[in-house]
């Protein structure tokens, strides 16, 4: 039950030294085993697991490597995921109870396996939501705040998450709070702006012009450069000049 806010551990200053590099497949074949399916979104699926050595519960994000959005430099010849800096940052100097905390991650030639706490049981707000039904005044005022208190956190690490929705904020329903998950769209702190998502943003804008006639049509959406996979993604049938692989999806 959603009691009271989640106080959480002090923001103290903290300059994280870079994570340590990932291990290969053997490594993590060696120290944990793959369980279900748990989740899938645009840059990656998310299986349950365990460590090894203590039966650790834990979830394995896997991320192919054409699907890595941003990445940070580990040395001066290797870089991570951006992803797995950010996580680090926000883990550096004992953590917060309101951001899912990496334990550790795997490189090999197709991508990636970030090994991720795994409150039991749990389950997204979306789905705690739909089960529960509307939160009262007093819940979703403490909820609120451990929201809050978690992304007070994250930047004062230096990190924004970019993308809190429903589905990112994992309920542990155990201790009765929530925690921020997936960090695929976040990115460093900075005072610029962020023009990651330009082309999105700006097709978006024109599917909700207020006049209908300034609405670009399915072939314009369709057509449109955010649509456009990236190369190594198209079926090697696509034919040329005609929409890409996300694009099928939408025909009838």
């Amino acid at each position: 039950m959603l009691t009271k806010p989640l106080q959480g551990l002090p923001v103290a200053p903290v300059t994280p030294t870079p994570p340590p590099g990932g291990k290969d497949r053997e490594a993590f074949e060696a120290e944990y085993r793959l369980g279900p399916l748990l989740g899938k979104g645009g840059f990656g699926t998310v299986f349950a697991g365990h460590r090894v050595t203590d039966r650790l519960q834990v979830a394995i994000k896997v991320i192919p490597r054409n699907r890595v959005l941003g990445w940070s430099p580990l040395s001066d010849s290797a870089t991570c995921p951006l992803e797995v800096a950010l996580l680090w940052k926000v883990g550096a100097g004992g953590g917060h109870p309101g951001v899912i905390r990496l334990l550790d991650w795997f490189e090999t030639p197709e991508g990636f396996m970030l090994v991720l706490e795994r409150p039991l049981p749990a389950q997204d707000l979306f789905d705690y939501i739909t089960e529960q039904g509307p939160l009262g005044e007093g819940r979703s005022r403490c909820l609120f705040a451990q929201v809050v208190a978690a992304v007070r956190h994250c930047h004062a690490r230096g990190v924004v998450h970019r993308d809190i929705k429903d589905e990112n904020i994992l309920m542990d329903l155990r201790r009765g709070c929530a925690k921020l998950i997936d960090f695929g769209s976040g990115a460093l702190l900075h005072d610029e702006p962020y023009t990651d998502f330009d082309d999105c943003c700006a097709l978006i804008r024109r599917c909700l012009a207020p006049k209908p006639s300034a609405r670009p049509s399915l072939e314009e959406i369709l057509l449109d450069p955010w649509m456009q996979t990236p190369a190594e993604d198209a079926p090697l049938n696509a034919p040329k000049g005609g929409p890409t692989p996300l694009a099928w999806s939408l025909l009838p």
